[in-house]
């Protein structure tokens, strides 16, 4: 009896010519505002360049800059195109810029990219940035993935920089109120959730508004998650003229502490803030009303101060200064931390709050 002859094996959508073809890989899209950036831009550009994942595409909106930014980035398409990666100039051509949230929202109009990087355009990316951040965002459509930084000048903000490198996930979430956890230039995300939480706040006049620290918290107010790479994956410039460096200290203490009275304080029906010094007084004093009645109590370690009372001149109430010790939880702390050689961490560990739960760390 002849043997049969052998079955071709049967090739799938997956092969060609029975080798198995590798998936198309996902188009990630930086979203780069500029304005005035000529003495960066440059290497903003060829950092994105070195990039080694692909495919990529780079919108940068060139809003309203008075030097030359825009030459500068009509010479980079070229540049990009013979790198494999697509750049998309836009210029805005009135001469009143329409400001950070709006130029990363037009620059992100033009993208097409299932994924979003963020980066400012006096800052750079690391070559692997994008590999390590996409592997960490695809299991979550929720997720902003940020990731460690270096300062340039070095040792710029050594304080922030530290404690923000430091932070774990978890962290990224206990002190969403102290500040953005994860900078802004360091942000992944899908494009769908970006469009999810509706984009940066536009300012509506010439006010400059924390559009990074709004969209932040309104996507975790939306179910949003957090995760960090510990890998250092962006080179963040510090500028003493940058929009941030500008932003008054009240504008954003009152967008967190909005935040705060919608999702934690309305569920409270009494609490005490911790701390009755500057920091304590100013979180107090731009509390609602409603809020304010809410305060049984500030608390403290500083003896003077214990046993008086704080009198809040809107509400015509007086508000008792205790020591920690005595506090009810649930509990705002508004006194630093890292500041006190870990007598703080200490004074709160001992009273086995639990965080995120009737303990905010709110400074």
């Amino acid at each position: 009896m002849e043997e049969p002859a052998p079955k071709k094996p049967k090739v799938t959508h997956d092969e060609v010519d029975g080798v198995a073809k590798v998936p198309p890989q996902e188009l990630v899209s930086f979203v780069v505002p500029a304005h005035n950036a000529s003495s960066t831009i440059d290497d903003c550009l060829a950092s994105i360049c070195n990039i080694t994942y692909r495919p990529l595409e780079v919108a940068v909106y060139d809003d309203a800059s008075t030097d030359d930014t825009f030459d500068k980035l009509q010479a980079w398409v070229p540049k990009c195109a013979a790198a494999g990666v697509t750049l998309h100039a836009i210029e805005k051509k009135k001469d009143t810029p329409g400001g950070a949230g709006y130029a990363k929202n037009r620059a992100a109009e033009v993208c097409t990219g299932a994924y979003f990087a963020f980066l400012d355009s006096d800052d750079m990316a690391l070559p692997h940035r994008v590999d390590v951040q996409l592997a960490m965002a695809k299991n979550d459509p929720s997720v902003i993935v940020g990731a460690n930084f270096t300062r340039i000048p070095e040792g710029s903000t050594w304080h922030y920089t530290a404690w923000a490198n430091a932070l774990t996930d978890e962290q990224l979430v206990l002190q969403q109120y102290r500040e953005c956890t994860i900078i802004m230039p360091t942000w992944f995300m899908a494009k769908a959730r970006f469009e999810f939480v509706g984009g940066f706040d536009e300012a509506k006049t010439s006010a400059t508004i924390p559009e990074d620290l709004i969209f932040f918290l309104k996507h975790l107010e939306l179910g949003g998650t957090l995760k960090k790479s510990n890998d250092t994956l962006v080179i963040y410039r510090h500028s003493s003229g940058s929009v941030c460096s500008k932003l008054p200290r009240r504008v954003l203490l009152r967008t967190r502490l909005e935040s705060f009275e919608r999702r934690v304080l309305s569920q409270w029906p009494t609490f005490t803030i911790w701390g009755c010094g500057r920091d304590g007084k100013a979180v107090f004093n731009e509390l609602s009303s409603a809020s304010k009645r809410k305060v049984v109590a500030f608390c403290d370690v500083n003896e003077k101060k214990i046993g008086t009372k704080h009198h809040d001149q809107v509400t015509r109430i007086n508000i008792p200064i205790i020591h920690f010790r005595d506090a009810v939880p649930p509990i705002v702390c508004c006194v630093s931390m890292g500041r006190t050689d870990g007598e703080l961490e200490a004074n709160v560990r001992s009273l086995n709050l639990v965080h995120g739960v009737n303990f905010w760390h709110f400074i």
